[in-house]
């Protein structure tokens, strides 16, 4: 578990020093079209997954 929350501190202090050096960078409308679209990419990806999971288990496809 210490471990676990050593990840979870440097990855929280990283992402805060990244989105501090970042600040004055600006993003072009098609770069947040991109991103838009990356999250729902990546949510329906892992919704799919997660229903043929369920799917799977529900018709005893596991066994």
């Amino acid at each position: 578990m210490v471990v676990l929350f050593v990840f979870l501190g440097w990855s929280a202090w990283f992402f805060f020093h990244t989105w501090n050096a970042l600040s004055g960078v600006a993003m072009s409308p098609l770069g947040w079209l991109f991103m838009c679209l990356g999250v729902v990419v990546t949510l329906a990806v892992g919704g799919g997954l997660m229903a043929l999971l369920f799917y799977s288990s529900r018709h005893n496809y596991d066994r």
